[in-house]
């Protein structure tokens, strides 16, 4: 009787170490669901610094989680953006902050094309926000190098032909002397003069633009390049055949969001000049 009793003694021990450690697995999963919808939920919402809130809450649970790393880099590359003109102290940080998580997502992946994405962009506006040349040039041609593989990963990639559109479109913003120096450094023997025309770094970035569109015709990504190189190419109605195009979009996805917005800025700013001339042609 007496061994019988322990024998009992020790099943119970054991069944009451193996309840909780299941229930525990159970409660943490259910938390980790219910920040997730809670992120999205904000992110529809247009609430990024809750949705981060809930991510980084995520990652404090389970530091394994490559959901919450995907979210996080897309969502830091993006307050980066919103910040870059007016705060752009806080648009590194969070630039940075992208880096970071997209390089934790390619230590579990290595080609992982979202993350080499989002890395490219983060590199692209640390590059333009950059006051020192070899800051900029560094994150420029960090940038480069991360759009060339992603390209070599898979060529039909929307978002990589976007990020390679937005590399050419910035290169034609620089100094004209800046940029000779600069693309003559990458290759000499390429680019030769071609650095000192400006319209054919447009032509450049327009072309990687518009091979978003062969992959998917209604980028929003792909659209809003078009659109604000032929207004820098002058070529308004060309502009306004793709604006027409930018019919629908998920706010869900924030970056998609930020675009479209950035595409209605771009095309309002178009208009109102348009309208000023005019204007001044009638009272002429």
């Amino acid at each position: 009787m007496k061994k019988s009793s322990i024998l009992i003694i020790v099943s119970l021990d054991i069944l009451l170490l193996l309840v909780p450690i299941h229930t525990v697995a159970q409660d943490l999963s259910t938390v980790i669901r219910e920040l997730f919808d809670s992120s999205e939920k904000a992110m529809f919402n247009f609430n990024y610094d809750k949705a981060i809130d809930d991510l980084a809450i995520i990652l404090d649970k389970d530091p394994k989680n490559y959901k919450a790393k995907l979210y996080l880099a897309e969502l830091h590359l993006l307050k980066g953006l919103q910040n870059k003109t007016t705060v752009p102290e806080k648009a590194k940080d969070h630039l940075l902050l992208s880096l970071a998580f997209s390089e934790r997502m390619r230590n579990i992946f290595k080609d992982d094309l979202g993350a080499i994405f989002y890395q490219a962009m983060a590199s692209l506006t640390l590059g333009e926000l950059s006051e020192e040349i070899k800051n900029k040039q560094y994150y420029y041609t960090k940038a480069l190098k991360l759009i060339n593989s992603g390209i070599d990963i898979n060529f039909d990639d929307e978002h990589i032909w976007f990020a390679q559109g937005e590399w050419w479109y910035q290169i034609a913003q620089w100094p004209l002397e800046e940029r000779k120096a600069f693309l003559n450094q990458i290759n000499k023997q390429f680019f030769g003069n071609l650095s000192e025309r400006k319209r054919i770094i447009y032509e450049f970035s327009l072309d990687a633009y518009k091979n978003t569109l062969c992959y998917r015709s209604s980028s929003t990504y792909g659209l809003y390049g078009i659109i604000k190189v032929l207004l820098a190419l002058n070529r308004c109605e060309e502009a306004e055949e793709y604006y027409e195009q930018v019919l629908h979009f998920s706010n869900y996805y924030p970056l998609q969001h930020y675009y479209v917005q950035q595409t209605e800025e771009t095309w309002g700013i178009c208009r109102r000049d348009t309208e000023m001339e005019e204007e001044e042609i009638l009272y002429e």
